[in-house]
């Protein structure tokens, strides 16, 4: 069961990555706001990321992996930055939307890690919907 707590951390931290490489290469009219937005994403996932470690994988007395371990499985899934906002905001919900479906794949929860992924899934789908604007409001402008 730890591989599936091990896989979500690594995803996880693909999104937290991936939202600073959007938060420093953002541009154009709506730069301030993408800006925001991306450090709206970025900033819950460390808490999450503890949370998992602490309550699940030490819970279970697993050790979590090894910092440089978790990065190199990261770096394999973080999408390329481009220069085109559109695009990078495009990849960033597709990467919510992969996580998402591997949280509804896990199984063989405990009561905690099932309110655990709840949360977690419940802040990946609000900014899934601002993702979803954000995407449709950079295609039309």
């Amino acid at each position: 069961m730890s591989n599936q707590f091990n896989q979500l951390i690594i995803y996880l931290l693909a999104i937290q990555n991936y939202a600073k490489d959007l938060h420093y290469s953002v541009c154009g009219e709506a730069f301030y706001g993408m800006h925001l937005f991306a450090d709206r994403i970025y900033n819950p996932i460390a808490d999450f990321i503890d949370d998992i470690k602490e309550k699940c994988l030490l819970f279970e007395q697993k050790e979590p992996l090894p910092s440089s371990e978790y990065l190199k499985q990261a770096s394999l899934i973080i999408p390329d930055r481009t220069d085109n906002n559109a695009k990078n905001w495009d990849n960033m919900r597709e990467l919510h939307i992969k996580v998402l479906v591997f949280i509804e794949s896990m199984n063989e929860l405990s009561p905690g890690e099932a309110n655990l992924m709840g949360n977690i899934a419940e802040t990946l789908n609000q900014n899934l919907g601002l993702l979803n604007l954000q995407c449709d409001r950079i295609i039309k402008y």
